[in-house]
């Protein structure tokens, strides 16, 4: 018949399908998140979006590399816009070395991250440690050999406020 290691343990099977039950479209509504999401620096935040995530293949990436999404990616910075040149981009008009006309100015942009990166990963990252909290709920008394736990992580890090730990 051949070796019974072979067979997937079945303890793996009722997990592949929960974890196949997870949404492969979700979404995170910007207007109910993006103060979670980005605390103080919700003002700086100038676009409406909605972010879609695949929990599946989220959960079994992470899962595979054994370490939780990224949320980290520092804090915007603004730079001169600069132009094809190289050089930083002015409105207005120069009339010679450091003059200008009234109301000249360099525009900036933002560089990277930008705000809507540093909110891209930090919802990543809530989408998954949701999905883990959700998966470990939904497993509890299904398992023979192991115990499926949530996450000890926080639920949002970046969030400097003391938050309750399970």
């Amino acid at each position: 018949m051949g070796d019974v290691s072979a067979f997937p343990d079945s303890d793996a099977l009722i997990v592949a399908r929960e974890v196949g039950k997870l949404s492969s479209n979700a979404v995170v509504d910007w207007r109910e998140s993006k103060e979670l999401l980005l605390g103080n620096l919700v003002g700086l935040a100038s676009r409406e979006q909605f972010l879609v995530f695949d929990e599946i293949a989220l959960v079994i990436e992470q899962a595979c590399t054994g370490i939780s999404p990224i949320w980290n990616v520092g804090l915007p910075k603004i730079r001169p816009s600069i132009l094809g040149n190289g050089k930083p981009a002015v409105t207005g008009t120069r009339y010679g070395k450091n003059r200008y006309s009234t109301g000249a100015h360099c525009p900036l942009e933002w560089a990277q991250p930008t705000i809507e990166g540093v909110a891209l990963a930090r919802a990543r990252y809530a989408v998954w440690h949701s999905a883990l909290t959700r998966l470990a709920g939904c497993l509890s008394g299904k398992l023979k050999n192991i115990v499926a736990m949530p996450p000890i992580s926080r639920a949002s890090p970046w969030n400097t406020a003391v938050q309750p730990r399970r």
